[in-house]
């Protein structure tokens, strides 16, 4: 965007016209806008007509000279009128002060007039204007003085005006599409005052106000207004002038970013909260010294809460209290507090409180001092675990090793109520290839914490007791392979059900025969085998194998 200033370069073509302009708009002459004109007034309340037709939007401003005249006083008066010959703005000069140029006017198109009159008591006396123009669809276009008539702007774009005089109002009108978050940069002309010159709001329809700032004529860096939410809607910025004095240009831009995670001005009530979720941040500001920000979230189910509050660092000092908080129910009943010192910039976390199921309001206000700056909170929330480590299960049966992992499930069963897997609890497994024992844990997820470890055994797979062959008081036991074990046991009796059984160990994974000696003659015996494996120490069986009998000779 270009600033309308001293620096146009202006292209002035002296016109040398052998017929003066006329005194009525009827016979005004026509002109051209950034051409030097020069005309003569004849004598004293003579005036002159000329006129121009803009076919843009864009700013203007008069540059004119004239004789010497020997007097403070307003001698010369330049007028802009509209088509009608209604008076829009006017500027009077000196007679002293030959060289003038007046301020910038944002101006829509159309057909427009120049009157220029003169007062003092010479005679013939010469001056020469300029009608300076450059178009622009980012200036005012007067009269924008009211909200009827207010200049539609877009954010995130820079515009420009002027003040004319103290009573002078320029509105904009501005709509933001969704929810988010505002403020506004405002920069101006160096005017050596430190008083406040501009004044600046933000309003809507009903002409409540969001925002008011005031900017000093000797403090020229653009400035920055701090953040505020608004809704979704149309919105007005109205600019004015406690003093005018000639003030020059002001130039502005509606900073606007969407978000869902902002306060919505006006939440001043409980019945006007910007509704929130709980466990998600959000942020705000104070607009001023009496704003207070409520916001509404719902609880469903009872719980434990907290609220997290950080802020920039806005004081050195350690015993100023900024802002304030606190947590409500509809009733208007408090169940939490907490205070934040300016100084500190380190998010803070209140102590946690219990809450029932149901809706309620965190309410957000400045302390002792105010300030600005954006907060960041968020209502934290948890149900309370239960634990599962008094539930209850039924013990895992002995696995038979197959050379994969084995995951037996578990069910569990907690005050009476059977917990589902995956929903209540999930099972996890550790040491469940290989023969041994193997562990399985119990984990509560979603309403429930804690753990449980149940053990279970896996054995190795039992063989099969291929033949028994009868010897001389002896029997020959032959069996089938019996894998990666340490050893068998064999079991022999002279009874069916092995009471009053001896057991003899044989050693070793490859061996597939044994030779029982010393067994009573003519005797029938019982014989069975299992296989085992030592793991940790800890010899693991596995179950019997068929039972064979046979007569010793």
């Amino acid at each position: 965007m270009k600033k309308i200033g001293w620096l146009i370069l202006l292209i002035l073509v002296l016109v040398a016209s052998t017929a003066l302009a006329g005194n009525t708009a009827d016979s005004a002459l026509n002109i051209e806008v950034n051409t030097l004109y020069e005309d003569q007034i004849e004598s004293k309340y003579d005036v002159r007509y000329y006129r121009f037709t803009l076919p843009t939007n864009g700013c203007l401003s008069f540059q004119f000279n004239h004789d010497y005249a020997d007097s403070s006083g307003n001698l010369w008066t330049v007028e802009l009128r509209d088509e009608t010959d209604k008076l829009i703005f006017s500027k009077s000069f000196k007679g002293n002060v030959t060289e003038n140029t007046t301020p910038h006017y944002g101006i829509p198109d159309g057909t427009y007039y120049v009157r220029i009159k003169y007062s003092g008591s010479a005679s013939n006396v010469s001056f020469g204007f300029s009608v300076v123009f450059d178009p622009s669809d980012y200036w005012e276009t007067e009269n924008n003085k009211d909200l009827t008539c207010a200049d539609p702007i877009m954010p995130n774009a820079y515009y420009h005006g002027v003040i004319w005089n103290s009573s002078d109002y320029d509105y904009y009108v501005f709509t933001l599409p969704s929810a988010g978050y505002v403020s506004v940069s405002f920069r101006h002309d160096y005017v050596e005052t430190s008083s406040s010159l501009w004044s600046m709001s933000i309003i809507n329809e009903q002409r409540n106000l969001f925002l008011n700032s005031g900017y000093k004529g000797n403090v020229q860096e653009e400035e920055t207004t701090h953040n505020f939410g608004l809704p979704a809607g149309t919105y007005y910025v109205q600019l004015g002038s406690s003093q005018y004095s000639n003030i020059g240009d002001y130039h502005f831009r509606i900073n606007y970013s969407q978000s869902d995670f902002w306060e919505t001005e006006f939440n001043e009530k409980m019945t006007d909260a910007t509704p929130i979720n709980v466990n998600e941040y959000y942020y705000g500001t104070s607009r001023n010294t009496s704003d207070v920000d409520y916001y509404r979230f719902t609880v469903p189910k009872d719980g434990e809460l907290s609220i997290l509050f950080k802020h920039e660092a806005v004081t050195t000092s350690n015993s100023d209290t900024y802002w304030k908080s606190a947590v409500y129910d509809a009733q208007s009943k408090q169940y939490a507090s907490a205070s934040y010192k300016g100084i500190n910039d380190e998010e803070e976390q209140s102590a946690k409180f219990s809450l029932a199921a149901g809706t309620y309001y965190l309410k957000v206000e400045d302390s002792a001092r105010w300030s600005g700056a954006d907060y960041r909170f968020k209502v934290t929330y948890e149900i309370p675990k239960i634990s599962i480590t008094d539930a209850t299960y039924e013990s895992i049966d002995d696995q038979i090793y197959t050379g994969k992992t084995i995951k037996p499930d578990v069910k569990i069963e907690l005050n009476g109520k059977q917990l589902i897997r995956n929903t209540d609890y999930k099972l996890s497994y550790k040491k469940n290839l290989n023969v041994g024992t193997a562990t399985v844990t119990v984990t509560g997820i979603g309403d429930y914490a804690g753990s449980i470890k149940i053990t279970f055994r896996i054995l190795p797979k039992a063989i099969k007791l291929s033949s028994v062959v009868s010897g001389k008081k002896s029997l020959k036991l032959n069996w089938s392979k019996g894998g990666d074990v340490t050893g068998f046991q064999i079991e022999y009796s002279l009874k069916k059900d092995f009471s009053n059984s001896k057991k003899i160990t044989v050693t070793g994974s490859s061996v597939r025969s044994k030779v029982i000696k010393e067994l009573k003659s003519g005797k029938t015996y019982y014989v069975r085998i299992r296989v085992f494996k030592k793991v940790s120490g800890k010899k693991y069986y596995s179950a019997w194998s068929n039972v064979k009998n046979a007569k010793t000779k």
